[in-house]
């Protein structure tokens, strides 16, 4: 695959989104992906446009940079509040909620699509107590 949503973003969404059309169709092979993730006891971790690969006829996507990706057994020993990215970075995160489940793919998958239907972060913090001032 040659580009991940981010790009393809910039070259087809001209700063003001793409189609509801084309979210709708990249939303829901987002949601069978997290679903068949999470049946298998993964959480992906660090769900951005950046981690989702766009085909050459634009139709299909599919995720990578697993990386990252846990069970919601190993987020009982963590002790960072900045896994995922920023942007995309569940509140239950950035409070060190713990264990942790795939609803922070969930809430990354929202942002992403928001994102990607406006071409503007939901919530572009600066900072983990910043991104909570917006949340709030």
């Amino acid at each position: 695959m040659e580009m991940n949503l981010r790009e393809t973003l910039n070259k087809f969404g001209r700063g003001i989104g793409l189609s509801l059309d084309g979210v709708c169709l990249y939303g829901r092979q987002l949601f069978t992906a997290l679903s068949h993730l999470h049946r298998h006891g993964y959480i992906h971790a660090d769900l951005k446009p950046d981690n989702i690969m766009v085909s050459t006829d634009t139709k299909h996507i599919k995720l990578c940079d697993f990386g990252s990706s846990i069970t919601p057994q190993e987020t009982m020993q963590m002790t960072s509040d900045c896994l995922v990215s920023r942007f995309y970075r569940a509140p239950e995160v950035i409070i060190g909620c713990r264990p942790l489940d795939g609803a922070i793919d969930i809430w990354s998958a929202a942002a992403t699509l928001f994102e990607l239907f406006t071409g503007k972060f939901l919530f572009g913090g600066t900072s983990n107590n910043h991104m909570l001032q917006l949340i709030m």
